[in-house]
């Protein structure tokens, strides 16, 4: 059967705090570590900087004819900066297109509506179906 067990009670002295980690030397070897880490880290950057100096001392001088070897850079305009002005003429010309009427081509009867008119045509008439692919009739399963 079963065993019976007193509830758990706080060491002698009340304060409820376990009194076997030793603080001190946690604090103690915490220390060490930051020393040892940063102690790393200066000897580090010290050999890397003998070493860019050693490498940089060994090189030849680059030949005369080194700089003929890098690619030039393309003819103008190379890159746009930031946008300013010029994308917000682009985009109040686009916006122009996009809302209003016209011909696109008034002898084949092709016109030109507005996107939020076409949505709303599309949206009452349905999208066109594939040829080979015709729409399954209401309440059939497959």
């Amino acid at each position: 059967m079963a065993e019976k067990h007193a509830p758990a009670r706080p060491p002698e002295g009340g304060d409820g705090f376990d009194r076997e980690i030793h603080y001190k030397a946690v604090w103690r070897f915490t220390a060490f570590l930051v020393v040892l880490v940063a102690a790393g880290l200066v000897s580090m950057w010290a050999l890397f900087g003998f070493l860019k100096r050693q490498i940089a001392g060994s090189q030849p001088p680059a030949p005369p004819l080194a700089a003929a070897r890098e690619t030039p850079l393309p003819p103008e305009p190379r890159l746009e900066g930031p946008p300013g002005p010029a994308l917000h003429i682009l985009r109040t010309r686009e916006d122009a297109v996009l809302a209003t009427w016209g011909w696109g081509d008034r002898t084949k009867g092709i016109a030109e509506i507005p996107v939020d008119r076409a949505i709303e045509i599309a949206a009452e008439r349905g999208l066109p179906v594939k040829y080979g692919n015709p729409a399954p009739a209401a309440g059939a399963v497959k």
